[in-house]
Order: structure tokens, then sequence, then C-alpha cells
């Protein structure tokens, strides 16, 4: 266990240690497994503590948190790794104003704090899981008691989104392309789901009637059947997973990214800006100043403003 965490980035390794801290001391008895879990009656008033157990705590020590680590300590850690804050996530005006001495000054603070960088991105995340369970308790009244099971979904979809054309083995049975993988273990997931297997029954005990009774029985347990599968709570859990995973994959890493919105090729961007100041037109890009203010870490507005004054 030493050797795997001492090759974990700072962020995953933390998570990782926190994470066993909790299973030992539930295990030990030390702690009631039920006073982690996250429980937004008690979490947003008198028990805050149980907005951040709620993220490490996924039972004592068994075979199920072994597979949780293994996820966690993968799937993060890629994410953590591959990880890069960049000139698209940064205000254009700002960019365009540097000289190549203070380009070099900003891209070397960047390399220099990529872990605080994607902590940043961590802690959103993380507070997103948080906001959209409330609601699904209070507006669906289905509740997510451990929400670190819905951010490791999460970051799984964030990864599968990163590295698209990666073959994953999939338990040494077959090979696949590691965009399908979160819906594959979606899929096998709730078809193994027992109180999905029993649904199945309502469609063929409605039907054994005879003529018309029995087409309609039929119908009636196939409505029954949809109307229990989508509202199941392991279908709010990945609708709530990955719908949070490609937000913040798409705001991120597509959106901001885009050429619609920041142009990588400086020339043609400098060209780009110069004609629009020669015919008189003045550019407000909306949707990425509005998502640069969301995403970037706010000790680079600090930063930024230091480097454009060469005061670093």
């Amino acid at each position: 266990m030493d050797a795997v965490l001492a090759n974990l980035p700072p962020v995953t390794k933390g998570w990782c240690i926190a994470t066993i801290t909790a299973s030992l001391l539930i295990a030990s008895h030390k702690i009631k497994h039920s006073n982690l879990l996250f429980m937004p009656g008690r979490a947003w008033s008198t028990q805050n503590w149980r907005l951040i157990t709620s993220f490490i705590t996924f039972g004592p020590l068994s075979f199920d948190l072994i597979f949780t680590l293994w996820q966690i300590s993968s799937r993060c850690s890629k994410v953590e790794t591959s990880f890069q804050t960049t000139a698209a996530h940064m205000p254009l005006s700002v960019i365009d104003s540097l000289n190549a001495r203070q380009r070099q000054v900003l891209t070397a603070f960047i390399h220099r704090n990529k872990s605080l960088d994607f902590l940043w991105f961590f802690i959103q995340v993380s507070a997103s899981v948080l906001v959209v369970a409330t609601v699904v308790h209070y507006r669906f009244q289905v509740t997510m008691l451990e929400l670190g099971q819905v951010l490791i979904s999460a970051l799984v979809y964030i990864d599968s989104k990163l590295s698209p054309h990666e073959q994953i083995n999939f338990f040494g049975v077959f090979q696949l392309s590691n965009s399908y993988y979160p819906f594959l273990s979606a899929a096998i997931t709730l078809l193994s789901s027992n109180e999905w297997v029993d649904t199945g029954s309502d469609i063929f005990g409605a039907g054994n009637g005879a003529g018309v009774d029995g087409v309609g029985g039929v119908g009636r347990g196939m409505w029954n059947t949809v109307k229990k599968w989508v509202t199941h709570p392991l279908m709010y859990y990945y609708l709530m997973s990955y719908g949070l995973g490609h937000f913040w994959w798409c705001c991120r890493e597509f959106l901001l990214s885009s050429p619609l919105h920041y142009e990588e090729d400086e020339r043609k961007r400098q060209l780009r800006r110069q004609t629009l100041l020669k015919y008189g037109i003045k550019k407000f890009d909306l949707v990425r100043e509005a998502l640069v203010i969301l995403l970037l870490p706010p000790w680079y507005w600090i930063i930024l403003s230091k480097i454009k004054q060469d005061r670093m």
C-alpha cells in the first residue's frame, strides 16, 4: 500500500489516505458509519462535517473498499496528472497584453502549481455534487448517502472524455475504448441490480390473462416497469454523476478550448484582433468570460496582475 500511495499525485493520495483512515475508524468502532453519511437536513445545519466526510466514507474494510480505492487511485490520478491550466482558461485581454518574458514567468508558475490548480477543480466538482445531491433529495426524495461514489463516477466520465481512444481491459474479458467504459459500467450495474431484475416479473406477471386482458396486462406491466426504472435511485445516481462530469468537462476542455472562443495560434489571434480594431468592432465574448470567472483558480487573478506589472 505504501508503494502504491507513494506513486500517486498529491490530491489523489490525500483522498486515498482520508478514505483508508475513515474505514479504519469505522472498523475499529471509533466512529459510527451513519454519522459520516450525507443527510442534507443535518449536514446543512448542525452537523457540517458530513459535507466533507460523505466524500471519504465507503464503509468498513472490505473488498468493495479495495475496488473503490483502485478506482480513485487509477481514475482520479489520471485526471490529476493530465490536468493543466492553459492560456485558454485565462482572460484573453490579459494574455494578449503579456510579452514573451511575462509569458515564460506565467508558464513556469502554471507548471509549479499544477496540483494546487487541480485541488481547486476538485473542490468545485465536489461542491457541485453537494448542491445537486441536496436538490435531488428535496425535489425527488432520493438521498445519496455516499457522495464519494458520485464524485468517482464523475471523474471516471471526465477521464473517458480526456482519453477517449485509450483501450481499457474490462476485467480481463475484452478490451474497449475508454469513451464507452462509463456507460458499460453503468449498464452492468443497473442490469445486475436485484430490484431492477425483479421489475421484469411485472411484465410477464401482468400478462398471464388471455386475449385483450392479457395484452392490456402486458402493456400495464411494461409501463409500470419503465416507471420503476426511471425513478430508481441508481438512475438518479448515474444521471447526476455523468451529468456533472459532462458539465465540467464541456466547460473546461470543450468550450474554453474551442476555436470559437480561443485561437491557439497567437499569430492568427493577433491578426483577428487587429482586423476587428481596424473596422472599429469591439468583441466581448460573454460565454467565455463567464466560464473564465467560474473555472480560473482565484490566485491567478493576483498572479496575472503582478506579472502584468512586472512585479515577479
